[in-house]
């Protein structure tokens, strides 16, 4: 019995795994700028949740459970929903720095 068990165990264990590792630049690197923390909190959890969706289905997949129309679902949703959390992240930050660039090279014309 354990040995049909074996390879789910071990799906199970690296994704387990692989999504622990994910949680490392969250806790050990955080940023001082508030607006930054949330941003890199945000991408790394965004990728906790694809790369454990992704090994949750594989994992019901190998038991022979057909999770794929949900899991599919949920994926490419998570999927779409990162790609546009990252690009409204990209052009909010970018138009931060191009706003303070701005304001100091009025500030610097003016005097």
């Amino acid at each position: 019995m354990l040995i049909h068990l074996l390879p789910v165990i071990i799906m199970f264990l690296y994704t387990t795994l692989s999504v622990a590792l994910f949680f490392i630049p969250i806790t050990k690197f955080p940023r001082k700028n508030k607006l930054l923390n949330f941003y890199w909190v945000g991408f790394w959890s965004f990728l906790v949740a694809i790369a454990s969706l992704a090994g949750a289905s594989n994992t019901l997949r190998m038991l022979s459970y057909d999770a794929s129309k949900v899991s599919t679902l949920l994926l490419a949703s998570i999927t779409v929903s990162f790609v546009f959390f990252v690009m409204f992240a990209w052009f909010r930050l970018s138009a931060k720095v191009i706003s303070k660039v701005i304001s100091q090279g009025v500030s610097k014309l003016k005097s």
